[in-house]
């Protein structure tokens, strides 16, 4: 659950015909690049809010990964992390 978006950046390549979005059965091309600061959000149910993220977020296909170059939780302070979904669904 995204709260806030201070700053964002990116680009956005979508090549192919629509009906075969996301473009994993078919030929075509998704992928999202780009670049974010001043993200508070809450990753999951019961969690609590994660502020002031800034880092970078790429989606290609139905594969989303993301550098985090800094997060606060509660004041513990978070550099230098990836996370990679390999099927977003």
């Amino acid at each position: 659950d995204i709260k806030r978006i201070a700053k964002l950046n990116g680009d956005l390549v979508v090549n192919g015909s629509l009906t075969d979005f996301p473009f994993d059965k078919q030929p075509g091309e998704f992928l999202i690049r780009s670049h974010l600061e001043g993200v508070d959000l809450i990753f999951a149910r019961n969690w609590p809010l994660t502020t002031a993220i800034e880092g970078y977020l790429q989606v290609n296909k139905r594969t989303l990964e993301a550098t985090i170059n800094h997060a606060n939780l509660k004041g513990i302070i978070a550099n230098n992390g990836n996370l990679r979904v390999s099927d977003i669904g």
